[in-house]
Formats: structure tokens, C-alpha cells, sequence
């Protein structure tokens, strides 16, 4: 990890944290009308976006590999969420469930700009979507 990523990855632990309280005190519908308000500014568009983006997920990373603090992968759909609003880019929460063997029924939350994963992505594809907002 470079000098030059560490502003972002400082801002993505911080939102981590924020993120497990917010899940601990926040009714489940709340959360949602929370998480699916609308940027107030005109999108962020082209290689600024790519950029953007791309910093975050890296970010997000970097600070869920600190381990610190024990993430699921809500939490770092919704610290994304917030860096990505900061940075005028609207995206969509997905909630998807899966059967496994070994533990039963199995959630998980991914986060998308468009068509493009920003976390939890790599997984997606084995779940079956339930729920998109955002």
C-alpha cells in the first residue's frame, strides 16, 4: 500500500466503524430508507468516476485486511456507499442468499456502480438476488 492511498483507506476504516454502529442502532427500515437517498448532486462521470471508484474498492479492502475490526460484508457495503456519495457517485445495494451445506442458509450484500461491482462482487455470483435498492 503507497503514502497516496492511505487518505482513503484512513476514511474507509473510520466508515467502517461508523457503519457497525449504525447497523447495532438502526432499525432494519431505516437503515434502508437511509441508504437509498438520492445524490443531491449531478454524478460524478468518466475517468474521474473509474478513478473514484476504483479508489474506494481498493480502499475498502485495505481497511477490511487491517482486521481490526470484525467487517461483514454489510458493513463494507455501506462504508462504500458513503465514500461513494462523498464523491457524487450514486450506487445500489443487493442482498442475495445462498444454501450451504456446511452452515444452511447464507446471506450476503454486494454493492454496484451500474453495472460495475465496487464490493463484494466476487461472491455475487452464487447468490441468488432477493433485493436490489439504491
Amino acid at each position: 500500500m503507497s503514502l497516496r492511498t492511505w487518505p482513503a483507506t484512513l476514511e474507509a476504516l473510520a466508515l467502517l466503524t461508523l457503519a457497525r454502529v449504525f447497523l447495532a442502532l438502526t432499525p432494519a427500515p431505516r437503515v434502508l430508507s437511509l441508504l437509498s437517498r438520492p445524490l443531491r448532486h449531478a454524478p460524478l462521470e468518466g475517468h474521474a468516476r473509474v478513478t473514484a471508484r476504483d479508489e474506494t474498492r481498493r480502499a475498502i479492502f485495505h481497511a477490511w485486511r487491517m482486521g481490526w475490526l470484525r467487517n461483514t460484508c454489510y458493513h463494507r457495503a455501506i462504508a462504500a456507499h458513503w465514500m461513494l456519495r462523498r464523491r457524487h457517485i450514486p450506487s445500489q445495494f443487493h442482498y442475495g442468499a445462498l444454501t450451504l451445506a456446511e452452515r444452511g442458509l447464507t446471506g450476503h450484500v454486494w454493492l454496484t456502480d451500474g453495472a460495475m461491482p465496487v464490493v463484494g462482487g466476487d461472491a455475487a455470483e452464487a447468490y441468488k438476488e432477493l433485493i436490489k435498492w439504491g
